[in-house]
């Protein structure tokens, strides 16, 4: 029987499905699939459940019910605010992983596009991926617009206090030498966007009027209340704006590249090309928290192929 917390989970999943599914091919070279063309499990994911000791029935039905049960992170909390019980296993899980293309970086293949989507997140990965963009435009890659998909979640002070958003000697996203501190500090990750893009050294000619910050709303919550915007929420809100159709290249981060990829193409219609990139796990990724995005990775899997059938 599913737990409340288990069957809330899956209501928010569900909330982002959408039935204009784009049903282009998802596996890339970079992709270890988690399913076989049969619609079976690939060995890489079985070979990790059978590592965690997590039990199954063989299908991917049921796969992905005893890793949302096993893995997923409780109902209100944040990732940077799991536990990690498996820290002392963490080389033969990154072993596991990198089976499942979560942990090598993923590079663009092509150099010109005509978006760039930028996913938001806590500001040490909004640093890492703002700077990988960076990177990937002074090797010469260009992109017509850069939108970053981020909303109105609440600044978290634990992590992402007044020292950290004003670290000058951090070297991730490298802060101009005349940055002043503002008399208002960000409140919410869209604000901590546009915070970042004021602090970072930039390319030389890099043109800062093509970028848009889409700012995703809160979202209502069944039976009251409301919850911050997901991935999901964040591409919709951008699709609401009417953007002509075209070449996509999205910036993730790994472990979160084959998510935030599937999840990207539940809801972007298939007149858009769509490529997802990011750069290699970082070392202090728990794995707890990889682990959770393995099971919402296989959610979407699912999610996608039932949209299929």
């Amino acid at each position: 029987m599913y737990t409340k917390q288990w069957m809330f989970a899956l209501a928010i999943l569900c909330s982002s499905v959408v039935y204009n599914v784009n049903t282009a091919e998802i596996a890339g070279k970079w992709q270890a699939p988690l399913v076989r063309n049969n619609g079976q499990p690939a060995q890489p994911l079985l070979d990790l459940l059978s590592y965690l000791g997590v039990m199954h029935d063989g299908t991917m039905d049921g796969i992905m019910s005893a890793t949302q049960l096993a893995w997923l992170r409780k109902t209100g909390t944040e990732r940077w605010e799991m536990e990690d019980p498996y820290a002392d296993r963490r080389e033969a899980l990154l072993t596991h992983l990198d089976n499942l293309g979560c942990v090598q970086a993923v590079e663009p293949m092509a150099q010109r596009y005509d978006y760039a989507l930028v996913f938001g997140a806590s500001i040490h990965a909004l640093r890492s991926r703002l700077a990988y963009f960076f990177e990937l435009y002074e090797r010469g890659i260009r992109c017509n617009t850069v939108v970053i998909l981020t909303g109105a979640r609440p600044r978290d002070l634990t992590v992402e206090n007044d020292d950290t958003l004003c670290d000058v000697t951090q070297q991730v996203l490298p802060v101009c030498s005349d940055w002043q501190r503002p008399a208002r500090m960000p409140t919410t990750e869209a604000e901590i966007v546009q915070f970042l893009l004021n602090q970072a050294v930039k390319p030389q000619d890099f043109d800062m009027s093509c970028v848009v910050v889409v700012d995703t709303p809160m979202q209502p919550v069944p039976g009251g209340g409301i919850r911050r915007p997901t991935t999901a929420d964040t591409v919709r809100c951008w699709l609401a704006k009417n953007p002509k159709a075209g070449s996509c290249l999205l910036i993730s981060s790994q472990p979160y590249v084959g998510y935030q990829d599937i999840t990207a193409r539940l809801d972007i219609p298939n007149t858009f090309e769509l490529e997802t990139v990011g750069r290699t796990i970082s070392p202090k990724m728990k794995m707890s928290v990889a682990l959770d995005n393995v099971a919402r990775w296989i959610f979407q899997e699912q999610t996608l192929r039932a949209a299929q059938a």
